[in-house]
């Protein structure tokens, strides 16, 4: 569905059996089954998949058709019958890191959610190489994706060839801690200076909902480099973003090092804090992709009544 930016997307909200509401204009159906023949908990399938909650005690009879009503002695179909077990699966990108020593780059893990899990995953790298540092970080609640910071210092050197690195994700399902993990390869780190160095005006973002904030970006550009550069926030959670994007996105012109951009909170997010990242990307045409953040800026957002508090403080 096609609609303005900013105005109003009503949605269907499935609530437990026997719930009342209160009249509020807006019509209310009885629910006996959910079904999506193909995209289910982020997995894309020609298996149809049927969540479905008794109304009541009783017999249940499950019945297949084919969806084009036709049949023959060759239509074979598997049926499985089984309770929900919420879990999730971890990946990360990209599988290799480059990472010049005293930059900072992107690395992303993601998640598909099983079976109706939506909680926050903390996500933490184990045992990275000597004088790389990866950032742990968390998925948070009804999210896909976060970024990881990875940071090489002097003293860094490259993983071992052929080597992995374990990055785990640890979330509570039911009455237990579920921890699964994913792996990444080698990180190289590069004894040249970057084409980037990705500086932040803040250290510290505070914002209340409902209100706004400028942030703002320098780029010490080297190696000649000198094209325009796309420039992103990195784990800003749900209803927190950046406002006139515009066609292309924030840029930070050819030949220029400095800009603004604001950032805004829809008045329901709710307090909390995380680190956020400022990315810039140099463009390339390659599959492989060349980014730099910054140092993480601590995001604290505040209840609508703190509006005192939408205060950038400086380094």
């Amino acid at each position: 569905e096609h609609h303005a930016v900013g105005t109003p997307v009503y949605k269907v909200e499935v609530h437990p059996p026997k719930t009342e509401f209160e009249p509020n204009g807006m019509p209310v159906f009885d629910l006996y089954w959910r079904n999506d023949d193909s995209f289910q908990d982020g997995d894309l399938s020609t298996d149809s998949k049927l969540v479905f909650v008794a109304p009541e005690t009783g017999d249940y009879f499950v019945r297949l058709t084919d969806t084009t009503s036709s049949n023959g002695e060759d239509f074979r179909y598997r049926l499985t019958l089984r309770k929900q077990n919420p879990d999730f699966q971890l990946f990360a990108s990209p599988y290799r890191i480059n990472v010049e020593e005293g930059s900072i780059v992107p690395m992303t893990v993601s998640v598909r959610r099983e079976d109706g899990f939506d909680g926050p995953i903390h996500i933490e790298p184990q045992d990275p190489p000597e004088g790389v540092t990866i950032e742990a970080s968390d998925i948070l609640q009804g999210e896909n994706e976060v970024t990881l910071a990875v940071e090489a210092d002097h003293r860094a050197k490259s993983s071992e060839r052929g080597s992995t690195i374990r990055i785990t994700g640890t979330a509570r399902i039911g009455n237990e801690d579920v921890v699964r993990e994913t792996r990444i390869g080698e990180v190289t780190v590069v004894r040249k200076q970057p084409d980037l160095l990705v500086n932040n005006g803040v250290k510290t973002l505070r914002i209340a909902p409902g209100q706004s904030e400028w942030l703002s970006v320098n780029l010490e550009r080297y190696n000649g480099f000198s094209s325009r550069t796309p420039i992103d926030v990195e784990d800003l959670p749900f209803g927190v973003y950046v406002t006139d994007t515009g066609l292309n996105g924030i840029l930070v012109r050819e030949g220029e090092t400095d800009r603004k951009m604001q950032i805004y909170c829809e008045p329901w997010v709710k307090p909390m804090v995380r680190d956020i990242y400022i990315k810039a990307r140099v463009e390339v045409p390659a599959p492989s992709r060349l980014e730099f953040l910054g140092e993480p800026i601590r995001l604290e957002i505040g209840s609508p009544r703190d509006q005192g508090a939408t205060v950038a403080e400086a380094e």
